[in-house]
């Protein structure tokens, strides 16, 4: 396991995670900031003395939760992200293909800027004194289901702190402040330039890290399913034998189980 380091976290600044399971993969339902965190939970290897634990990842922003879905999603599926999008001009598919450890060095920020102060416990302060913290996923969590403007203004309220006598409107700033966090800590869940090669019509193609994981591990299931029933009828192994297996383990497995079907199949022809 490769250690992760992240920006905004207090001690080491390091993490680890397992290879993911079954038991990981089948609680994947959706796509959202609670299901990032709890796989996250679940993943997360504890062994190491100072490095992150279990119960931080909600306290994480989502820059540093992004690079543990980054960690997770190599550990997977490998280090590149590929695609297929339909062309906004002659509506053809294309592929779309990158490498997300580029990604994610290109995003990389150099810092808060000389016009953004750092403060002690993870604050930050804009030169006209009004601080301001990084969203968590604890924050995120707590605005979801609210309507988009509403959650705006809940997590800027929740993440800006205004001094004794202060007369400001965050909520008039709410641009100046949003772009100031994304100096310090970008969202990899941005528009990348493409060019569909059918018709040379450029265009901006939407990348949310955390929906292309979780999505990918949902669409999965299926394959999770008869992977399951594969080894269950050849080796006679239970349920949670098999989902505890690492994935990289049980599709070996299961791959070898289903060539000698097939080769035996083939001799009795």
């Amino acid at each position: 396991m490769d250690r992760i380091r992240l920006y905004n976290v207090p001690e080491s600044g390091l993490a680890m995670l397992r290879e993911i399971t079954g038991v990981e993969e089948q609680t994947v339902i959706h796509s959202t900031t609670a299901d990032a965190v709890h796989l996250l939970e679940q993943l997360l290897d504890e062994s190491q003395p100072g490095f992150l634990k279990r119960g931080d990842i909600r306290t994480l922003t989502a820059w540093d939760r992004d690079h543990l879905l980054a960690a997770a999603y190599m550990n997977i599926y490998g280090t590149r992200i590929e695609s297929t999008v339909r062309c906004v001009d002659c509506h053809k598919p294309f592929d779309l293909d990158f490498s997300l450890p580029e990604l994610l060095e290109a995003l990389k920020p150099d810092g808060p800027g000389p016009e953004i102060e750092p403060l002690p416990g993870g604050m930050y302060r804009l030169p006209d004194g009004l601080e301001f913290r990084l969203p968590t996923g604890e924050d995120e969590c707590e605005v979801a289901g609210l309507p988009e403007d509403e959650a705006e203004r809940v997590l800027l309220h929740r993440c800006v702190q205004t001094g004794p006598g202060q007369d400001i409107d965050v909520f008039d700033r709410m641009e100046e402040i949003e772009a100031a966090m994304e100096t310090i800590a970008p969202l990899v869940d941005l528009e990348l330039d493409a060019q569909c090669p059918e018709c040379g019509e450029s265009q901006q193609v939407y990348f949310d890290l955390q929906y292309y994981l979780l999505s990918a591990i949902g669409r999965g299931r299926a394959q999770l399913m008869r992977e399951i029933h594969t080894l269950a009828s050849a080796y006679g192994w239970s349920l949670s034998d098999i989902l505890g297996l690492p994935r990289s383990q049980r599709r070996i497995l299961a791959g070898l189980v289903d060539e000698e079907s097939a080769l035996e199949a083939g001799a009795g022809l």
